[in-house]
């Protein structure tokens, strides 16, 4: 079992909950757990109570409220442009499994997904000075 794991808010596919469980990484679906339709303050207070790194589309909703001030913590989150659809998923999270496999900690970082003509792409947002690394289908550039 890896270190790191996984809140899935309700716009990812509940597909890639299975799919990250099965690659070895403990992983929640808001929909599994039944929290459908709580609000943003909910969903993160969740991931932080289960120390779990948040996978969300409306990343531009949490963005205010995990940029560390002082003493504040949050365990990661991966804000993902595009659609993550049952087409997709494991494009996506192949990349965020392979971004997290060469950091030693996801507290307080903001990683940013997005596609392009190439495919889905993963850059460190927040933090910025800290290692930037940017992948395009599992290969780093």
């Amino acid at each position: 079992m890896n270190d790191i794991s996984f809140l899935l808010d309700e716009n990812i596919t509940p597909m890639a909950e299975t799919y990250l469980n099965a690659m070895g990484y403990r992983c929640k679906h808001i929909v599994t757990m039944g929290l459908q339709g709580s609000n943003d303050e909910k969903v993160l207070k969740v991931a932080k109570d289960l120390n779990s790194c948040l996978c969300t589309m409306n990343g531009k909703d949490f963005v205010v409220q995990v940029i560390p001030r002082g003493d504040s913590f949050h365990p990661g989150l991966f804000w993902v442009i595009d659609n993550v659809t049952r087409k997709n998923y494991t494009h996506v999270f192949d990349l965020i499994i392979q971004f997290i496999e060469s950091t030693d900690t996801m507290k307080n970082k903001i990683i940013k997904l997005h596609e392009d003509e190439y495919g889905f792409k993963i850059n460190q947002y927040y933090p910025v000075g800290d290692f930037l690394r940017m992948y395009s289908n599992g290969l780093s550039h």
